[in-house]
Formats: structure tokens, C-alpha cells, sequence
């Protein structure tokens, strides 16, 4: 189920005039206007960003040794994803 809520009324005369209200319609016409931007080869123009700018570093102070690595008390990497297998389909 498709809902559109239209605050601009001019769209909202377009959509009624032109589209007859039929999605159907309206989803066809973006469809082919995606597809002629597309096939005219127009370069999308967009900002290139500096990854290094836009790191974040979390720092935490590791104090509980356990919570570092949970499955270390795991030894048979075999029976432990076997018990997972069978406990997510119970």
C-alpha cells in the first residue's frame, strides 16, 4: 500500500489533474523520468568528502578482561554453532 500526503498544492493539482489521482500512474511517469536522467548520462553532481575528516574515535578504558571477548570459553567452534542452529529454530 502506497500513501502520499501532498502539502504543496500546486503538486497537489498536478497529481489530481494530470494523474487523474491513479499512483499507478504517478509511479510510471518517476519511473520514466529516473530512467531518461539516466540514459542522458548526466552526471550526478555530488560533494566529495574527506574520510579522515569525518572519523569519530570512541575511547573506553578496558576494564573487565571478560567482556572483551565473549567466546573464549569457547573450545569446539563445531558443537557451539550446532547448538546455535538448533536452539534458533526451537
Amino acid at each position: 500500500m502506497l500513501t502520499l500526503q501532498i502539502q504543496n498544492k500546486e503538486i497537489d493539482d498536478i497529481f489530481i489533474n494530470k494523474f487523474q489521482s491513479n499512483k499507478d500512474k504517478l509511479i510510471d511517469f518517476i519511473t520514466y523520468s529516473l530512467k531518461q536522467s539516466i540514459s542522458n548520462k548526466e552526471k550526478i553532481k555530488y560533494a566529495k568528502k574527506n574520510p579522515l575528516d569525518n572519523i569519530k574515535q570512541l575511547k573506553y578504558q578496558n576494564n573487565n578482561e571478560k567482556l572483551s571477548n565473549p567466546f573464549a570459553d569457547i573450545t569446539d567452534i563445531k558443537a557451539y554453532s550446532k547448538n546455535l542452529r538448533d536452539n534458533s529454530w526451537r
